[in-house]
């Protein structure tokens, strides 16, 4: 098993008992005899019970998506995340947690450019409720685990294991993003602002975003750090039809409308990101 990804499996716990597992050939085993296998692809289902045969996102979504991030458009998130990041009190090898890491892609471009910048190896841990999603991840980023896992729910994470906690366009629990970040540890919540998409929203009738919800992350942010630092990501890409399908149905609006529905353009279309980023140090 590749080094850093071993680092990585080093900070889950069973999600039965919550005691810490040691790495016995490909299974993670803890003191209580409970043990879970690591799949050939290199994940591991830490899901239980009735949650562990639910959804999450469909391979369609998740298909859209790798094919959406891989064109680099959403770059600039993780770019930004990066360049918020204090390093000063980091471990020799930092561990980056991703909690609803989808494909994986946010993950390792922050771990990359977090290498790349410190000159040290970044070990990352993306935890994820859908199956098909977590496995995709870890088949392509074989320096990176992953583990199934219920993001509403208690990870099965231990305690302070993370130096730097990232939640990209995924469900926020921040009680469990508190528990989980080490002291002086970093949480980035990057998530979508009032004029996201807008142009797509209003040809298409598309989902508006949540409103209140800046107000809402900044209050829970606060009762974690010191303070909270805002970046209001914002631009404008000239997009085709194929990559505006991709990225509409690559997230929730997948369950509202269809490619049929969306009508055909020719050419580019100019459409908005707006992204907005929240950093705060855990104290």
């Amino acid at each position: 098993m590749q080094p850093l990804r071993r680092h990585a499996y080093a900070a889950l716990h069973c999600p039965i008992c919550r005691a810490d597992f040691d790495l016995v050939g490909r299974s993670l085993c803890c003191q209580r005899r409970h043990t879970f296998d690591v799949a050939r692809s290199g994940y591991v289902n830490l899901a239980t019970g009735r949650i562990a045969k639910a959804g999450g996102d469909t391979i369609d979504q998740l298909q859209r998506r790798r094919a959406f991030l891989a064109s680099g458009a959403f770059d600039f998130i993780a770019d930004a995340i990066v360049a918020r990041t204090r390093r000063q009190r980091w471990r020799t090898t930092p561990l980056v947690l991703d909690a609803g890491c989808g494909t994986g892609y946010h993950l390792d471009r922050v771990t990359r450019g977090l290498a790349a910048e410190t000159g040290r190896p970044c070990a990352g841990l993306g935890i994820d409720l859908a199956k098909v999603a977590v496995r995709m991840a870890a088949g392509e980023r074989k320096a990176l685990a992953f583990a199934v896992a219920d993001v509403w729910s208690d990870w099965p994470v231990g305690s302070a294991a993370a130096d730097l906690l990232i939640n990209v366009f995924a469900p926020k629990n921040f009680s469990e993003m508190a528990r989980t970040l080490r002291h002086d540890g970093q949480l980035a919540v990057a998530y979508a602002g009032p004029e996201h998409l807008i142009e797509l929203r209003e040809m298409l009738g598309l989902m508006d975003p949540q409103p209140g919800k800046e107000a809402s992350y900044r209050r829970q942010m606060r009762g974690l750090g010191a303070g909270v630092l805002h970046d209001r990501l914002r631009r404008s890409v000239q997009m085709s039809r194929d990559q505006a399908l991709d990225l509409i149905l690559m997230g929730p609006n997948a369950r509202h409308v269809s490619a049929a529905g969306i009508p055909a353009w020719s050419g580019s279309k100019a459409v908005t990101f707006d992204v907005e980023l929240l950093v705060t140090t855990v104290i």
